[in-house]
């Protein structure tokens, strides 16, 4: 069964987590036919909002997102054997931190993913992805993860009403580098990150779908040196009503609100975002 793009979707592709992080058109348990290919663009926005913590100022956009207000996504998925496909997913950073010290714009983490249909019946389906993200941009993570990235959906009135639930996990590689000022190898672990996210469609028409969904995103602790890093480790509960806008059978649009409802962890404030991308199968 296609479904269309929902509000809340890619999980760890970077090396933090944000809602813009999970905010692209791939919570689908669709896989497209061998040969066939959908391309995925998505603007994120969330505004800025500045606080003072113990006497210092954070921004206070989503979690990991201290420096960032717009980020795009891009997403290729081709069919590669009948229920089996590979996706290349390549986020960009295109502003510059808050206080103007940070002049980088571009790449983030490149990911590539094997997903494969489970499972599948006129009523719904499953879908499970193996992801590796690199660090091959400017603005990375500068530590290569792997994941594991579940998509389940179920019709409860057929085409009127589809449940969805997925899981994803990132696990980050240890890794050792030299101090620039030291010349000392150092140790860094930017930790593990889990994903949970439920949500409704309902087909208002044959053209538009409402969409709600809900997020939860846990980030676990860091290390540096093998010791707990305090400025690490973030919970956020997020809801996401959205709209789908279906022209044919290969173009649609997508528009969606994040607003977190719950937080906790190293930064404890969050602001709103937006989220607009087209879909486009051929």
């Amino acid at each position: 069964m296609r479904r269309w793009a929902s509000a809340l979707a890619l999980a760890s592709v970077l090396a933090v987590v944000s809602p813009a992080d999970a905010a692209i058109n791939l919570n689908s348990d669709f896989v497209p036919d061998p040969g066939r290919m959908e391309l995925l663009t998505y603007g994120y926005y969330s505004p800025y909002t500045l606080r003072v913590l113990n006497g210092a100022v954070y921004s206070a956009n989503p979690v990991g997102s201290a420096y960032h207000w717009f980020e795009a996504w891009n997403s290729f998925e081709v069919g590669l054997l009948p229920d089996t496909s590979l996706t290349i997913l390549a986020p960009f950073d295109l502003t510059q931190s808050f206080d103007g010290s940070d002049r980088y714009t571009g790449l983030t983490d490149l990911s590539v993913a094997l997903g494969r249909k489970l499972w599948s019946n006129d009523l719904g389906g499953l879908k499970a992805r193996l992801r590796v993200n690199a660090p091959v941009g400017p603005l990375g993570s500068e530590a290569h993860s792997v994941g594991l990235d579940t998509m389940l959906s179920q019709a409860i009135i057929p085409e009127v009403l589809t449940a969805t639930a997925n899981f994803n996990y990132r696990y980050s590689l240890h890794q050792t580098v030299r101090d620039e000022e030291t010349l000392l190898p150092h140790t860094s672990w930017a930790g593990h990150v889990a994903e949970l996210s439920l949500g409704v469609d309902y087909a208002m028409s044959p053209s538009f779908d409402l969409v709600f969904e809900v997020l939860g995103q846990f980030e676990g602790r860091a290390e540096s040196d093998r010791k707990p890093d305090p400025a690490s480790g973030a919970m956020v509960l997020t809801l996401a009503p959205g709209l789908n806008w279906k022209f044919n059978d290969q173009f649609s649009l997508q528009a969606s609100l994040l607003a977190p409802v719950l937080r906790g962890g190293y930064q404890d404030s969050y602001s709103f975002g937006g989220l607009a991308g087209i879909c486009l199968d051929f």
